[in-house]
């Protein structure tokens, strides 16, 4: 790839993440807990604000970190290689778990990438490759 296709590239990345950058913002502030008050007309009296106050309930947090706790991946079956035999794990199989997923602590990891599905509607994992190891890319998590 060439310098200037990858700087068209990255600008258009920067232009889509910036535009999504207040639904974000304001995605993370309510799963934080801050939260606009609910309406009430104008001329409301004390008492009517001070339920509007004790209404908020951070509600977010529970459904996106919920289904969360539950959601780990703890093994692969990627199909290359020779078929095992029936409940057991292919050698390409177990060397991708070892090699990449637990090498990059993606077994614990993971749940930052669900995290991020559950409020966004998407979780990001990169891989890069390793210069000091081929056999073993780099994956990370990326955050919005």
């Amino acid at each position: 790839m060439d310098v200037t296709l990858a700087q068209q590239r990255l600008r258009y990345a920067e232009q889509k993440i910036n535009q999504r950058r207040p639904l974000v913002q304001y995605r993370e502030a309510c799963v934080r807990g801050e939260q606009k008050l609910p309406f009430a007309p104008q001329g409301v009296n004390a008492e009517y604000e001070q339920l509007r106050e004790m209404s908020i309930a951070n509600w977010l947090d529970l459904w996106s970190s919920a289904p969360v706790q539950r959601l780990r991946m703890d093994g692969i079956r990627s199909g290359l290689g020779e078929k095992p035999k029936a409940g057991e794990i292919s050698v390409i199989d177990k060397t991708i778990w070892r090699d990449v997923f637990q090498a990059n602590k993606w077994d614990v990891r993971q749940s930052h990438v669900y995290a991020s599905l559950m409020r966004h509607g998407r979780g990001i994992a990169s891989v890069w490759p390793n210069k000091k190891n081929p056999k073993q890319p780099i994956v990370r998590y990326e955050s919005f």
